[in-house]
């Protein structure tokens, strides 16, 4: 009797599976729409972030400041205090090399060189360590370290560019899309695995939604301090971006939900999407009169 239901209860969970298996990927939720609104708080989000920005700037210039100072003033004390930066007058006799005598045997003279060596290094690092001009030269390495990293992250031109380098990675993310189309596509895969990578796909393309917003709203807040017609045309590109987006997650949406999904349709949707993005970028980045030195500033940072 229990091997009857064990028989029974096998050919049924089989016969689930093959079910399951054969049903086709379930409707998706329309892609993400971007909202005015959420647009209008990004800029603010940007124009508070900046102002940040621009106060580590001001601070980071005084303590550059500062450190100019230090670094005269050490200059000053070597030159016109007669004072060692290494060894001090009293720590001479310490470090003193000795004399080798001409009946020396070599194993006596390494010995003694050595020892010198040991001297010498003990009383550099007494004087590195625990001496004011020490210290200089310790705060000097260290807060070059620091600097550099701080200069990399807040200091940066104001442009669109530096905004979508430093904040918005959204090619990282259309070349995830086109590697989970590739997959979608694969006829080798389980219904499984090919329903995982159109849900990824459908994650990324929120995603990349999402991405936009954040471009609006920046071209949102450097579009309200442009003059004249450049401020008119900012505003002009930010609306197209705003409305193309839109039409295309209805779009995407739509392929998205087909019985049979054609994905190569889906793909070419994509890049006919982000290629228009990138020359609307490309647009705005000529108007808000970026420079060819705060280009190649991002891409020294982006080297770094």
């Amino acid at each position: 009797m229990n091997f009857r239901l064990s028989f029974f209860s096998s050919v049924f969970l089989f016969a689930t599976n093959i079910c399951a298996s054969s049903q086709p990927i379930a409707a998706v939720q329309p892609i993400a729409i971007i909202k005015e609104a959420k647009i209008i708080d990004r800029a603010n989000e940007i124009r508070q972030m900046i102002k940040k920005h621009r106060i580590i700037q001001a601070s980071m210039i005084v303590g550059s400041g500062a450190m100019q100072l230090m670094q005269l003033y050490q200059m000053w004390q070597l030159v016109f205090g007669k004072r060692e930066m290494i060894a001090k007058p009293e720590d001479k006799k310490a470090v003193e090399a000795p004399v080798s005598q001409n009946n020396d045997s070599i194993w006596a003279s390494s010995l003694r060189s050595l020892e010198y060596g040991v001297k010498r290094l003990g009383s550099g690092v007494k004087n590195l360590f625990f001496s004011k001009d020490g210290w200089f030269i310790l705060f000097g390495l260290l807060g070059g370290t620091v600097v550099q990293k701080l200069v990399n992250r807040y200091i940066h031109p104001d442009t669109l560019h530096w905004f979508v380098y430093a904040h918005v990675p959204y090619k990282r993310t259309v070349r995830l899309m086109d590697g989970f189309v590739e997959k979608c596509e694969d006829e080798q895969l389980l219904k499984t695995q090919k329903k995982f990578y159109h849900e990824s796909l459908i994650n990324a393309a929120n995603q990349l939604v999402e991405y936009v917003e954040k471009m609006c709203g920046y071209i949102a807040y450097k579009s309200d301090s442009l003059p004249g017609i450049q401020r008119t045309t900012g505003y002009s590109i930010g609306r197209y971006i705003f409305n193309r987006t839109n039409d295309w997650s209805r779009e995407i949406t739509k392929l998205f939900n087909k019985k049979d999904i054609n994905y190569q349709v889906v793909k070419t949707s994509i890049t006919g999407f982000v290629i228009e993005l990138k020359q609307q970028l490309e647009h705005f980045a000529s108007i808000e009169s970026e420079s060819e030195e705060d280009r190649l500033r991002v891409k020294y940072a982006a080297q770094i």
